[in-house]
């Protein structure tokens, strides 16, 4: 049969126990011969040679070592392996320290494909090559190898085995049966073992690096800071927060109402009755007094007369005495129509110059009657009295729903109500019987955007506060108190009452770089020096973790605002 029926493996001379064996196992023949350098050390020992027969028995292959080294063949022979001199010669089993002449192979070989009958005696004439064609089967080697808990120190025992005394010619006794511990068994259960131990520690690491959690739970609780803020409305202004100025819209409605009442005056139409003076100026002096123009009123027993023409003066002696007279008669006319200005001759007066005196030089005559009705500004009063008692709530609300619908926040306090326009009809001493007064009232409420009024609360309440701890939780705009004094439809003056609630502020990442890796005392003591926090409770886990993680993805905060 062919020679690659057989596997040939080259043996270093540095290969351990275990490497020759792991060779062994990988070949997919079953008869491997073994070319052994020389001076093979690791086969050298009893007990890697019976490892090497074991193997041998549990993957049921044949090994034959090739080899000349008269010191290995005792042991070949001891553990039952075959041993050939070259890949030609023939295989046998070498007999052991006390069994020399026992037998070349005489057992049957086991062919892969079908059994067959293995003679020694056939087999002696044989080269290795020739019995690669048929397995050996494990029958052929009857020898077992007992691996039993036999300490590896049996090697020395067992490979030093001479006589024990010299002199006595006798050879030491013989372990027909000699324990050698198992080394694959041992082996494994020693990876085993350092497997577990390796699991341990990576278990070990995993729950305290990455099992290792914290929680801290913070309670806060808010604190209040009332406001009052002066500061102005104006619809012509922008938004100044160092001024407290607040721009303004002002919404306007305009409300008209009449009312008529009886013209009560009186107007005479008759003829004007109508007169002359004469009038004097004093005493001489050196300046001339100044003419009386015409139009001018004369009273002449209480009723008015006026004056036709313009009068001059001249000095006049009389008696030894200089006086300025009128250079003539002044003719004078009666204000008005009626019989009541006749008959009127008594002395008379210039109200509008008191350094003219005057006398009646012709008794006024020719006034008649003629009574009508006219509008008096009595009558005027009477009517705009009765307008007074207007009911302006209604205005009020109106306004407010205006402003309120154009997105503004309705300023009531500033409700302000305009001068009244007035209208006569008809007008003041015209003839009638009736007069109608009408009154026009434009009505102003000023409204404001919630944002301006936000922007400047907060400014006003971020500069009572630790901006870096404290925030504003309700800044309170919405429910402010408006006091205005002073309104009108282009601005008011105003004081804001403003009641704001502010709470912690508390940056999460800022206060997971501050905590990691310290301990719980540590925790409390850094959160609760920022205001508002009255209390922090740490929790770790495991339960025997004692530290903040450094890992900030591992720390919960909690933050509980208590009101």
């Amino acid at each position: 049969m062919s020679t690659d029926a057989k596997d040939t493996i080259y043996i270093d001379v540095d290969d351990e126990i275990t490497t020759i064996i792991d060779k062994v196992r990988k070949s997919d023949h079953k008869v491997v011969a073994l070319v052994l350098p020389k001076r093979a050390a690791t086969l050298q020992s009893i007990v890697n040679m019976k490892l090497l027969k074991r193997t041998a028995d549990e993957s049921k292959k044949n090994i034959v070592l090739i080899t000349s080294e008269a010191g290995l063949l005792p042991l070949a022979g001891n553990v039952g392996l075959h041993v050939a001199k070259t890949l030609q010669s023939k295989p046998e089993i070498p007999p052991g320290p006390e069994n020399i002449g026992e037998g070349i192979v005489d057992d049957a070989l086991e062919v892969e494909s079908e059994p067959t009958d293995f003679n020694s005696e056939d087999a002696a004439d044989k080269p290795v090559g020739d019995l690669a064609s048929a397995a050996l089967s494990a029958t052929a080697f009857d020898d077992t190898i007992d691996l039993d808990e036999k300490d590896l120190s049996d090697e020395k025992e067992a490979d030093d085995e001479k006589p024990s005394k010299k002199g006595k010619g006798g050879k030491g006794k013989k372990n027909s049966k000699l324990k050698i511990p198992n080394f694959l068994r041992f082996r494994k259960w020693l990876l085993i073992g350092a497997g577990i131990i390796i699991l341990l520690i990576v278990l070990f690491l995993i729950f305290n690096t990455s099992l290792d959690k914290a929680t801290i739970t913070v309670d806060t609780s808010n604190s209040n800071i009332n406001t009052n803020l002066t500061g102005t409305l104006s619809t012509t202004a922008n938004l100044d927060t160092t001024k407290d100025i607040i721009p303004a819209v002002a919404q306007s409605t305009q409300k008209s109402q009449s009312q008529q009442v009886n013209a009560t005056g009186q107007q005479n139409n008759g003829a004007k009755a109508s007169g002359s003076v004469s009038m004097s100026a004093g005493s001489c002096t050196p300046t001339v007094p100044q003419d009386v123009p015409s139009g001018v009123g004369v009273t002449i027993s209480s009723n008015t007369f006026i004056t036709q023409q313009a009068t001059s003066f001249a000095p006049v002696s009389n008696h030894g005495q200089c006086t300025y007279q009128s250079t003539g008669s002044t003719p004078v006319q009666a204000i008005s129509g009626g019989t009541q200005f006749n008959n009127l001759n008594s002395s008379c007066s210039v109200p509008s110059m008191s350094n003219i005196s005057c006398s009646v030089s012709a008794t006024t005559s020719g006034g008649t009657d003629d009574i009508i009705n006219i509008v008096s500004q009595a009558d005027i009063n009477n009517a705009t009295a009765k307008l007074a008692t207007v009911n302006t709530t209604t205005i009020k609300q109106q306004l407010q729903t205006a402003l309120t619908q154009a997105g503004l926040e309705p300023i009531s306090g500033s409700f302000a109500a305009g001068t009244p326009n007035t209208a006569v009809n008809p007008s003041l001493g015209t003839q009638s019987n009736t007069v109608t007064v009408t009154q026009t009232i434009t009505y102003t409420m000023l409204g404001i955007h919630e944002s301006d009024l936000q922007t400047l609360v907060n400014d006003s309440v971020n500069q009572q506060i630790n901006g870096k701890q404290q925030s504003i939780v309700s800044n309170g705009a919405r429910q402010a108190v408006f006091t205005v004094t002073n309104p009108s439809p282009t601005g008011a003056n105003v004081v804001i009452a403003v009641n704001s609630v502010v709470g912690t502020k508390i940056d999460v990442n800022s206060i997971k770089s501050q905590i990691v890796g310290k301990k719980s005392a540590d925790v409390q003591s850094i959160i609760k020096a920022y205001p508002g926090v009255t209390n922090v409770t740490v929790n770790f886990s495991p339960f025997w973790t004692d530290t903040v993680p450094t890992n900030q993805s591992k720390i919960t905060l909690v933050i509980k605002n208590t009101g």
